[in-house]
């Protein structure tokens, strides 16, 4: 936009750029696909984007900020399977600080999951009540099953839950998304396993146990830098089945964190995680 416009029907080109529905111009979509027509409500020309090449999009004000709130349409081209992206989101203030106020203006990154319709017919769900607060879940690949349980009594408990489970671009990026998640949840459960351990003390590795290890040292960061504060907020579990011994504990764990170890076939195990939830403090 160069000038305000009202209400407006658009369609996107295959750069994904809006331009006017107009006319009877060649479409790169098939016919009744939602992108031939985009109805837009009236649009002021005060918003720029830019980085849409890779993952790190961003957006600015080009006009001042005039009172009022202001929207940004954004374009997100996945796959027809994708049904949720994960997301980092974080507002930097061009304003200069009143002398002698002492103050300077600061925010905190939040990380979040965007649930997308599966058609143009479908709503994205809301996100559930945090009304226990909010939980993230790093757990070990082969604890997936159980953890699904656990993250389904959370949710039915009205805690928010996330896991660590992050489709990401990079090992770099999923570790962003989760030390952004630990800084912002409430409490963070660490399923752990022999494998999980043993990836944390691993010097060159990759896939899983690269996540494993990026997510452990970001923890363990958090836990050296405060940890009367993050020692109230982790919780480390050790789920066993079948009398088989509980994995170790990392080398570099605080002892003032809650050890918890769990019998996976049990309903007493996700009752335990409860009663923890119930009794622990927020950081």
């Amino acid at each position: 936009m160069t000038t305000p416009v009202g209400r407006t029907t658009y369609r996107l080109t295959e750069q994904l750029h809006f331009v006017p529905a107009v006319g009877d111009a060649p479409s790169p979509w098939p016919a009744g696909s939602p992108a031939t027509s985009v109805v837009l409500p009236a649009v002021r020309p005060e918003i720029s984007c830019s980085g849409t090449q890779n993952s790190h999009v961003g957006w600015r004000h080009t006009n001042g900020m005039p009172a009022g709130t202001h929207t940004a349409y954004l374009v997100l081209l996945t796959s027809e399977h994708d049904d949720h992206v994960h997301v980092i989101a974080e507002g930097h203030y061009d304003y200069i600080p009143q002398a002698g106020v002492r103050l300077r203006p600061a925010s905190t990154a939040d990380a979040f999951v965007v649930r997308l319709p599966r058609n143009e017919h479908e709503r994205p769900e809301p996100a559930p009540p945090a009304i226990g607060g909010r939980v993230l879940v790093s757990y070990a690949p082969e604890h997936e099953s159980w953890v699904r349980s656990v993250e389904e009594t959370l949710t039915k408990a009205g805690f928010r839950v996330e896991s660590d489970r992050c489709p990401l671009p990079s090992a770099e990026e999923c570790g962003d998304w989760v030390t952004t998640q630990a800084l912002r949840a409430d409490h963070v459960i660490v399923v752990t396993s022999q494998s999980y351990v043993d990836a944390t003390r691993a010097v060159a590795p990759t896939g899983d146990r690269l996540r494993a290890k990026l997510e452990h040292g970001s923890f363990a960061g958090l836990l050296a830098r405060n940890g009367a504060k993050w020692a109230r907020k982790f919780l480390l579990v050790r789920p066993v089945a079948n009398g088989e011994p509980a994995a170790d504990v990392p080398r570099d764990w605080l002892p003032e964190v809650t050890e918890l170890t769990v019998e996976k076939d049990s309903e007493a195990g996700l009752d335990e995680l409860l009663e923890w939830l119930a009794r622990a403090p927020t950081a």
